[in-house]
């Protein structure tokens, strides 16, 4: 008999490895995908928590150089900021134990709570530095704000 070795076909041994590449590239490809989608979130996350601490900052800063009595103190240290309005009104920023600042006294500027783990405040020669940190998912995302007190 005669052995005819025009016959075409793919061996037992040929599959496999074919199969091995290819999961092999498909593992690749996934676990690049996956961090990919992972980086992605991450970044929204941080740059959500820099928008928060930016409106804070905002809000605090607006409230300082337009609203506060000139005859009164500022009181400023670490993770509490007082001052007075114009109108008499006692504002006060507090960093709780749970990282949340939040304001206490009636004001027309909007503030809406904001997660630190840190506040900090100093005043010096009619200036405010106000810092804040913000470490949540892994990042630290800090904003540092000097105010200037405008006398009424």
């Amino acid at each position: 008999m005669m052995k005819n070795k025009n016959i075409r076909g793919v061996t037992l041994t040929e599959l496999i490895i074919c199969i091995a590449i290819l999961a092999t590239v498909m593992t690749i490809a996934g676990a690049a995908l996956f961090d990919a989608f992972h980086s992605y979130a991450i970044t929204t996350k941080i740059q959500e928590d820099e928008y928060n601490l930016r409106m804070a900052a905002l809000s605090i800063s607006r409230q300082i150089r337009h609203g506060v009595n000139s005859d009164t103190p500022i009181v400023a240290y670490l993770n509490n900021l007082e001052f007075t309005m114009h109108d008499g009104k006692k504002i006060t920023y507090v960093l709780s134990e749970e990282g949340m600042l939040t304001r206490t006294g009636d004001s027309a500027v909007p503030f809406v709570a904001v997660k630190l783990s840190s506040f900090d405040a100093v005043y010096e020669n009619g200036r405010i530095k106000l810092t804040l940190i913000s470490e949540q998912h892994g990042t630290e995302v800090k904003m540092t704000v000097a105010v200037n007190r405008v006398r009424s």
